[in-house]
């Protein structure tokens, strides 16, 4: 392998020794993912990698390809110059002398970690759980296959951003670490430790389906491009089938998103993939004249304010009624949607664990996530669609048993 920290055996014996998960041995990686497609022989004539990933939406990341190696490009924030770079080497070929100003990590990648949990339903997808060592929390895991690989042991929370576990991750020794933009000091951290660590930016993608198509970073590390080209080409044609269903809509409803906190709203740019996917379901986002990408916090007066425009509420949270909402927040009363009964909450899909997908799966299925909100904004364009994410939050909470 290209980096193998002479450390992780150290630190790992040190993670045992105060009562902390122990990362699997070497027993235990070989047989999770024993690499069969390494270039031993070297054949400099050859072409190891005949599938490029099918890229057509996505702005902020390229994948260039070079017989055995690949160049990944990534569009962040806290990088110098704005990106950063890797060298993806296939395991057995030479590393190429002319990049190595990038961060080189070996692929098929036997070992990873992703701590952006949108992302983790690719190692799913693929079938390649067997290859992920950390997620994010355990409580964000809501896919079965991993939330399994958690009890076994092989899958350990390594936390996120500020509240990342630099030792924990260094003991489980990763090929690489994808997180969430923007770098932290801890990203640093794991750097400076021999760690690659590549920033997804698809939170600032100008569409829902360029974000998904962020699940090819994954499928590069791994090699398995053509999986996800295929995974990727049916979510593009269910996902155009539906728009095309109201794309002739002229009553679109004007729409609000989340829900406030502390007298502050994180909400979306009006050029948000969030914003932008329910447009495509027929809906007006209040901010639609907002030229901005990132969620950032508006104040609660502004909401308010324009509250008559606000048709429906989409994407409530823990909150059981309209009554609790206003309860909290009385002045949400002025909102129209709120006067209508037109505010739906984003945990039907909760299991009897507790677990809630909805955020997990909105980047990697966002053609469940449109008809869902089809059916929400315009169901008589809608087909006997039963809603797997929303649910209709009623006037009042249901008298407690």
């Amino acid at each position: 392998m290209l980096r193998r920290s002479c450390a992780a055996a150290f630190l790992a014996v040190v993670a045992w020794g105060c009562g902390r998960p122990q990362p699997p041995g070497e027993g235990a990686l070989q047989s999770a993912g024993a690499d069969t497609e390494c270039a031993e022989p070297f054949d400099p004539a050859r072409d190891y990698f005949p599938e490029t990933a099918d890229v057509t939406e996505a702005e902020l990341f390229r994948v260039s390809y070079h017989r055995s190696y690949k160049l990944l490009d990534v569009d962040a924030v806290g990088v110098p110059g704005g990106v950063a770079r890797y060298l993806l080497v296939q395991c057995g070929a030479p590393v190429p002398d002319e990049h190595a100003d990038r961060t080189a990590i070996t692929i098929p990648a036997r070992r990873l970690a992703i701590t952006h949990s949108y992302l983790q339903e690719a190692m799913v997808l693929l079938g390649a759980v067997d290859r992920l060592v950390g997620v994010q929390r355990t409580d964000y895991a809501a896919a079965p296959e991993i939330r399994a690989a958690i009890d076994a042991g092989s899958v350990f929370p390594v936390g996120a951003g500020h509240h990342t576990d630099i030792e924990l991750i260094a003991a489980l020794d990763p090929d690489a670490v994808i997180v969430y933009e923007p770098f932290h000091a801890e990203s640093t951290r794991l750097i400076d430790m021999g760690v690659p660590v590549i920033p997804s930016t698809d939170g600032r993608e100008a569409t829902m389906l360029g974000a998904t198509e962020w699940m090819q970073v994954v499928a590069a590390l791994l090699n398995r491009e053509a999986d996800m080209n295929r995974i990727l080409a049916d979510t593009r044609n269910r996902y155009a089938a539906l728009a095309d269903r109201v794309a002739d809509v002229v009553d679109r409803p004007t729409f609000i998103v989340g829900r406030p906190y502390r007298g502050s709203w994180y909400l979306p740019g009006g050029r948000g993939n969030w914003a932008g996917l329910i447009e495509d379901a027929g809906g007006r986002y209040l901010l639609h004249d907002d030229p901005s990408a990132e969620s950032r916090p508006r104040s609660l007066e502004m909401v308010i304010d324009r509250g008559e425009q606000v048709d429906v509420w989409i994407g409530v949270s823990d909150a059981e009624s309209i009554g609790e909402l206003l309860a909290d927040e009385p002045r949400l009363g002025a909102l129209r949607a709120v006067e209508t009964g037109a505010v739906w909450a984003n945990d039907a899909a909760r299991d009897d664990e507790g677990y809630n997908p909805f955020w997990e799966h909105r980047l990697p299925h966002p053609d469940r996530m449109l008809a869902d909100l089809i059916q929400v904004l315009h169901p008589d364009r809608s087909t006997d669609h039963a809603l797997r994410y929303f649910r209709r939050l009623p006037a009042e909470e249901a008298a407690r048993r």
